[in-house]
């Protein structure tokens, strides 16, 4: 029976280097978790792919993206993945929540979001994000997140499940 080996690695935040910082806080703790995988690939006999759900960045922004990409490509080498083998799922910290405060717009849909019941949160964003000029703006705040998960392949695109599934954040 054939088998399949992936790596599932969630709440990484990278946060890079904060502006005007001497070292990367981070790469203690990425370099333990790279000796980790490697151990484990090795006992298993390779991965296959990656998947990284959830939490790539600290706050969205451009730059823990640029350090999530290196560190990921660097994953991928280590560990014999290949890179169009990596799958991405955003989640709360992906999100460029500035963007959000900055427009009224995303600020009121966003307090819609929270005070609807949690059973309607799925329809009504499908009904936002399915058509309209508003579409772009409703996924503005993950412009940053979207760059990244188009290096891989991902899709870019909202995807909503039967109405029994609920749809959150990780």
């Amino acid at each position: 029976m054939p088998s399949f080996g992936f790596a599932h690695l969630s709440d990484i935040h990278l946060a890079g280097y904060a502006e005007g910082a001497l070292f990367d806080l981070d790469s203690d703790v990425r370099a333990e978790l790279e000796l980790d995988l490697e151990r484990v690939t090795e006992e298993v006999g390779g991965l296959d792919a990656i998947l990284v759900a959830g939490d790539i960045a600290g706050k969205g922004l451009q730059r823990e993206f640029d350090v999530a990409a290196t560190w990921v490509d660097s994953l991928c080498e280590l560990l014999g993945a290949p890179p169009e083998r990596v799958y991405c799922v955003p989640g709360n910290h992906d999100i460029t929540w500035d963007v959000i405060a900055a427009d009224p717009v995303l600020d009121a849909v966003q307090e819609q979001l929270l005070t609807c019941r949690v059973e309607e949160v799925a329809g009504r964003l499908e009904g936002m994000l399915s058509s309209g000029p508003h579409r772009g703006l409703l996924l503005a705040a993950l412009e940053n997140y979207n760059a990244f998960a188009a290096r891989y392949g991902c899709g870019r695109t909202p995807f909503f499940g039967p109405p029994t599934v609920r749809v959150g954040w990780m």
